[in-house]
């Protein structure tokens, strides 16, 4: 990507609202579309003055701006200018502390585990009146 692909990008993410203002951005052959939350906070007399946008237009419930080929360049270009412009995520809690296993209860020590549970469970589907038989 050259400088001037991510200068422009990061002038197309200002002048649409900002980072907080889009809720996603995709592209097709020539065209970089939006999904905004706010087209009236877009500025589109601005936005006709970067030289790599040819032309903006609204349709389909886009926000669409028409680059030519080397929109995927200038999309990657975005996506990149939108997660170096949004705030920082707070930092994540801290985690909950460790509590010991509980303590296996005397009558479940002889009981069968999961393991053996499913596989009888298993063997009684596939031979009807097995666990019959052993009782």
């Amino acid at each position: 990507m050259n400088d001037t692909i991510g200068k422009s990008s990061r002038e197309i993410v200002a002048l649409i609202g900002g980072p907080a203002n889009v809720e996603s951005v995709t592209h097709c052959a020539t065209r970089l579309r939006f999904n905004l939350k706010d087209d009236s906070k877009a500025d589109r007399p601005a936005l006709l003055d970067i030289d790599l946008v040819l032309s903006v237009v609204e349709s389909a419930g886009q926000f669409q701006l028409v680059i030519g080929p080397q929109v995927p360049d200038v999309h990657d270009a975005v996506l990149a200018a939108l997660s170096g412009m949004q705030e920082p995520a707070p930092a994540p809690e801290a985690p909950a502390p460790q509590t010991p296993p509980p303590a296996r209860d005397a009558a479940a020590i002889g009981q069968p585990g999961f393991k053996k549970r499913t596989l009888a469970l298993i063997r009684g589907f596939l031979k009807p009146g097995a666990e019959a038989d052993r009782e």
